[in-house]
């Protein structure tokens, strides 16, 4: 059984939660607004495709993950040098793994699986695209 979904806008990666003081003097974990925004998009999508697409998935089962990332190009590249990076593996920052991470804790809140562990493969790329078409696209596989 196979289920995709696009997740479109500017990926963002995992980040480490912080630990911050409240008003009263305790600590708090705090993730950024931005990371628990995109998780929350990652869920709805992952959702939504899942019931359109009637995804089931049984807990401990293995599943397969195949993750591509787009990420725009900088407005300021020229014509020829855009033509040239269409396409090509994007090799800065975030790291894969970040993009995988944040992308797996919006698939666990849509509850298409149910633990991290269950992933058996991964597969991750990271291309350029050009402004405004940047996304996630994602397959889970049983």
């Amino acid at each position: 059984m196979k289920l995709t979904f696009c997740v479109r806008g500017q990926v963002q990666p995992w980040a480490r939660t912080r630990l911050a003081f409240d008003g009263l003097g305790r600590v708090r974990p705090v993730n950024t607004t931005a990371l628990r925004d995109y998780e929350h998009q990652v869920a709805s999508a992952t959702a939504l495709a899942a019931k359109a697409q009637g995804w089931r998935c049984e807990k401990g089962q293995p599943v397969t993950l195949e993750v591509a990332a787009y990420f725009p190009m900088a407005a300021s590249l020229s014509q020829r040098k855009c033509a040239l990076l269409l396409g090509m593996p994007h090799t800065q920052r975030p790291d894969g793994d970040n993009v995988v991470k944040a992308i797996l804790d919006g698939v666990q809140k849509a509850g298409v699986i149910h633990d991290d562990a269950q992933v058996a493969d991964l597969n991750v790329s990271k291309r350029w695209c050009r402004q405004g078409e940047e996304r996630v696209e994602v397959e889970i596989t049983t």
